[in-house]
Parts: structure tokens; sequence; C-alpha cells
């Protein structure tokens, strides 16, 4: 996170002023409510969490004067951090550094929230007092700086949540530096902050080098997204050959994880009863024979890697409470203790087996064997996913747990444009979601059961069927949520009538006995959680796709939505006699991409199950010669008016269907 420029700076003036360091930076500027706005602040407020300590051990200046006040008196101060783990362009300073969130009540600024870091800040920890200034003495030994030297801080970093990184310019390292105004000042010192990192970091072997977390887990809700953040963070690692997943489960062990020994099949020469190689046209003759070898599997088959390059190296784990993590790890659970140089602090013995293979495969004496001991090099990364709603399956431990950073993943709107489609209307995939996952919550008071945005994958077209909406989402919704919230006002699966549908009922059997899905069940579910729904408007179709209209029996409409009722209107007066019910039964033996025609008992029922203010406008009402009204479907796309034409050209009815190009 960029600071205020200035706001950390030593040994520099101007000459109409002193230019006084303002010690703060604001994290949003936006009235009146004063939001976080500031780019990269979300990191350093969880690192600040992360490292808090009780206010009333720190305190600092605040207000006109520079009062100094402990932290625990001043209702402004939130959150007082310490971080122990401090490097000024990787250099480990090697001593405490102290910062304040506040929340400011002054009149202009009311509500506005910055973190202070005042040279005034000191903490109180078992008599021993660290403070700020004694932070920055250092800082300038560490780097030879005189006491009234040019330099400042531009930005703060936290990684691995404790280690709190700054980026430092050193303008004059003997001297101070005066300016004719504070514009002057900032422009030469926006001209020295490099573009990249590279000038000021100049680690060494010894120093950090590395920007990722070394182990994290990310979790949060099924469909959230992230195995395909991972995937989209290490993309360059895995073109490359830097990154080694593996999966989870009930049935994983250390040898499934690690390697072991297992009969492998090989090949060897053919050699007579005399001991000589034996020859068909010239060539030698192998057969296969079985022998026991070392298998590497992901964790090994990472840390071979990462010891042979300098390059990060990825190990990912999928579902990692799936599988028990204490029987999986066994004694590498040790090598998850990381120092200040990434590297494991506390490396174990290697087993037999896996030694013999690690010396193969990186040599005698090197140091991801030395002592026939391994430990984890810097560049090894080793990052999981975890799905809260599967949490139980495996409890982990809270001294595995607090091995590894924790990326929570949010359910949030990828903006895919999804659509769920039930008896050809769709409905916005997002909306669902928003008020699916507010109905779980209220139902279990969990968030664990929520929905993500990629829990239910559409087609190549970004529609989800009816059929997979069934089979993946309702059955998820029925079998692991609400089940047993039958008696709730909150269940999903008590509709409009007040009835409660079971998982079967939407599932029905056509005279064939094919199973088929109750596409009405669906639209009156999402009609009861209120689910937008694509409402298709003529206006909006009228010369769509490039298709300037239809030649309908030589007749042009221009209309796609029109389409149907005037096919259907042809049907009619070919067979006027026909019952509105007879009508329905035969239209429906066309299989076409959802159901067209319907009798007003089926549109009555629907009304009653629909909160759709537009519904009717969904439908085309059609009178027959013995009174009776049918209605015919008219939310029409390409796909579905390419598939009415085809379906209705192959029938004997005498009505031909052609689009005008």
């Amino acid at each position: 996170m960029n600071l205020d420029l200035s706001s950390f700076a030593f040994g520099s003036y101007l000459e109409s002023g002193t230019g006084t360091p303002s010690w703060g930076t604001a994290l949003g500027q936006s009235q009146p409510y004063y939001k976080i706005t500031y780019s990269g602040a979300e990191v350093i407020l969880i690192g600040m969490i992360y490292c808090s300590v009780p206010l009333n051990t720190v305190s600092l200046p605040l207000g006109k004067g520079g009062r100094v006040y402990k932290a625990s008196e001043l209702d402004e101060c939130q959150v007082a951090s310490v971080f122990h783990k401090v490097f000024i362009n990787g250099v480990n300073i090697d001593y405490p550094f102290i910062i304040v969130l506040i929340k400011e009540n002054s009149e202009s600024h009311s509500g506005r929230k910055s973190i202070k870091y005042s040279e005034k800040n000191t903490y109180l920890n078992d008599n021993v007092q660290y403070s700020n200034q004694e932070f920055l003495r250092k800082a300038r030994t560490e780097f030879g700086l005189a006491d009234d030297a040019c330099w400042f801080v531009y930005n703060f970093e936290v990684y691995n949540q404790d280690e709190l990184h700054m980026s430092a310019v050193f303008v004059d390292k003997e001297n101070s530096v005066t300016y004719k105004n504070s514009s002057d000042r900032r422009n030469e010192w926006l001209s020295l902050i490099p573009e990249t990192n590279e000038d000021v970091y100049n680690f060494t072997p010894s120093k950090i080098d590395f920007l990722a977390p070394l182990q994290q887990i990310y979790y949060g809700a099924p469909g959230t997204g992230k195995s395909h953040e991972i995937k989209e963070q290490t993309a360059e690692a895995e073109e490359q050959g830097r990154v080694f997943r593996t999966t989870f489960h009930p049935d994983s062990d250390y040898s499934t994880f690690v390697g072991c020994y297992k009969p492998t099949i090989s090949q060897k020469a053919v050699r007579n009863v005399a001991g000589d190689v034996v020859k068909k046209d010239g060539k030698e003759v192998f057969e296969d024979y079985i022998s026991y070898q070392f298998v590497p599997q992901a964790f090994t088959n990472a840390y071979v890697k990462a010891w042979q390059t300098d390059e990060p190296v990825f190990l990912i784990i999928e579902e990692i409470n799936r599988g028990n993590c204490a029987q999986i790890f066994g004694d590498l659970f040790q090598l998850l203790d990381r120092g200040d140089d990434g590297v494991s602090d506390y490396p174990i013995k290697a087993d037999t087996d896996l030694c013999q293979y690690l010396k193969k495969e990186l040599g005698e004496g090197h140091d991801g064997i030395k002592d026939d001991k391994i430990c984890l090099p810097r560049n090894l990364h080793i990052w999981a996913t975890m799905n809260t709603s599967d949490q139980s399956l495996f409890p982990i431990d809270s001294a595995f747990k607090r091995r590894w950073d924790w990326h929570y993943t949010p359910i949030c709107n990828a903006k895919k444009g999804w659509k769920v489609e039930a008896n050809g209307n769709q409905y916005d995939w997002w909306d669902f979601l928003q008020k699916i996952n507010e109905r779980i919550e209220r139902a279990t008071s969990s968030e664990d059961k929520q929905l993500g945005y990629f829990f239910c994958k559409p087609d190549c077209n970004g529609v989800i069927s009816a059929e997979k909406f069934v089979s993946k989402v309702i059955f998820y919704l029925w079998n692991d949520v609400f089940k047993d919230f039958a008696d709730s006002s909150d269940d999903l699966f008590k509709v409009a009538d007040g009835n409660r549908m079971t998982f079967r009922t939407f599932y029905t059997a056509d005279d064939n006995g094919k199973t088929i899905v109750n596409e009405d069940n669906v639209e009156a579910l999402l009609g009861s959680l209120g689910v937008v729904s694509t409402f298709i408007d003529a206006d909006e179709l009228e010369n769509s796709n490039g298709v300037k209209g239809f030649l309908i029996n030589g007749e042009v409409e221009k209309v796609m939505m029109h389409v149907p009722s005037k096919v259907v209107s042809l049907y009619v007066e070919k067979n006027p006699d026909l019952s509105a019910a007879e009508i329905v039964s035969i239209w429906n033996t066309l299989e076409t991409k959802g159901q067209y025609v319907f009798t007003s008992e089926e549109i009555q029922q629907k009304k009653t199950a629909s909160i759709d203010e537009k519904l009717l406008g969904r439908y085309d009402p059609l009178s027959l010669k013995n009174g009776e009204t049918i209605y015919v479907w008219n939310q029409m796309i390409q796909e579905r008016i390419d598939d009415f034409s085809k379906k209705v050209n192959a029938q004997s009815w005498g009505i031909h269907i052609e689009p005008i190009v």
C-alpha cells in the first residue's frame, strides 16, 4: 500500500517551512461515509489484526501539539499492532514497529479511518518499552545513514500476515535536503520512486525472496472459484512445469502423498542359456518383468523440483479437509514451521526409501537431503482449497491450522450472465444465488451451505438447463441443506400454495417410461424465491441475428416472437374441430426446446404458482372455434426459433417456415 508521500520522511526541509511529516495515511477520502477505498489497505488491515496487541500497551501522539496518550484512553483508536518481523528494502531491521488504526472524530473528517505510524509510538511489554524512534535509529545504523540524512518510506506491504515490508528511497545518506516548496519536493521524490521494487529490493540468498504466501488455504462455500483463483495465480508456473497437484480423500495417506515402493513393469534383454543376448532380425529381443521401485507422489515431486530451481514451485492440495491431514502429512507436519528466510525451522529425518530416492535425484550432500534430513526450501509454496460445507468431514486441529495463512473466497457475481432455463423461460443465475443464499442463511443460521457462482456450470451458450439445475442444484438443496427444515417457515420447498414439494416431484415419466424433468416445478420454485426472469420484448428481436424476418407459407412475419402464434394459428385453421386439450397434446409430441402451446387451465396454474408480473405477456392468446382459448409461448431466441422451425417443417401439416436473410 502506497503511503501518503512525505508522511514518513526524514531530513527534508522547505524554504517556506519545515515540512514536518504527518505520520499517517488516510484509508479513504470519500465523504460522507469515508469507506475504505485505498488500494492495498485490506492486506495491511489483515496484518494489523493478526499482529494486534491490547490497546493499553500502546501509546501514541494525537491531535494538535502532539500530546502522547495511551491508545486505550482514546475512543478514536480501534486497533494497535506490533510487527516483530520488519524489513526495509528487504533488510531485516530486527526490531518491532508499532502501527495504530484510528477512526477520526474531528468535525472535518468524522469517521475517516487512518493508520498512524509516528516515531513517538511506543509499546510496553513485560516492563520493556519499544518505540518507533528506536526502530528508526536501528534502520539508520543498518543503512549507514547520518542522523540528518534525507530519505523517505513510500510503501508498506504485509506478507504472510506478520511481516511488514517497507519500501524506501535514500535521497542523500549524509545530508538533509531543502526544497523550494512542497510541490518541488513531491515532484522530485515521485521521480525517484522506481517503477518496480527491483531497485530497492536487493535481496541476497539470506533474505526473503518470495512475495506469495508459503502456505495458505483458500476456503469458502462450494462454487466460489477457489481452484480457479489458484489456477490464475499459478498460470505461468503451470506452463513451466512448476505446479504439482493432488486431491485429498478419505483413503489418502502418507504413501499416496509422499511415495512408496510399488511393483512396476520394466524390460530386460532376453538371454539364452549361454548368457548371450537373443536377437531377431538383427535386433535385441526384450521381455517384461516386474521390479519394485520407489514411486514419488505429489509432495516428493514438488520437493525435488523446488530444490532444482530458484523459481517458485507450487504444491496444490485440492479438498484438503476431505483427507485425514495428521495421517497424510505424518512427520512432514514439522516442516511447515518456516523461519524468516522461508526455510523449514525444524528439518526431519527422511525414511530410508525417501532418503535413497532424494539422494539419487538431488545428489549426495545436497542441501535438500543433507545429513539424511529434509527441509522445505524458500521457494516451495503449499496451497490448498477447502469447502466450508465439508469442514466436518475430517476436522483440522488448531496446531495444523495455525501453520497456514487463510484466504477467504467470498461468494460474488462473476458477471458471466448465466441463465437457468425452464419451460423456455430464462432466469438470472446470480439473482437466484443471492435469494437462495439469503434463504439458506436464515434457515440454517450458517453460511457454510451457501452456493458460489461456479457451483453449477452452464452449457457453452451460458444456459443452465432445467435437467442440470435439478440434478445438481435442487438435489444439493434438498439433500444437504433443507432436508431437516420441513417445519421451518424458511423451507425452500414450501411453495405458494403452502404444500411442500419433494425431490421426486421434480421428475416425471412420459408414456414410454422415460424420465423427464418437471419444469413446471422448477419454475414454481424459482417463482417462490422471486427470481428475476428475462422477459423478451418484440422491439428487442426485430431484425436480430441478421435475420430480416420469416416466411410462413409465403407470408412475411418480421418479428421472431410472433412466429409461434402465427404458425399455431395456421394449424388451428387447418384443424378447426380439435379441442384445446387435443391441440396441446399434439404439439407436445414435437419435443421442441420447451412447450409452446398451453390450455387456459395450465396458464392459470402458472399464474397461481408464480409472482412474475409479466407472466401473461409471455403468451399470446388464441381463440378456438368451440370457444376455448389456448396460449402460445412467445419468448423466442435464435436457437429456439431454429429448433421450432425444424420440428414444424418436419410435420405433414402443410406449414413451412423459412428465415429471410
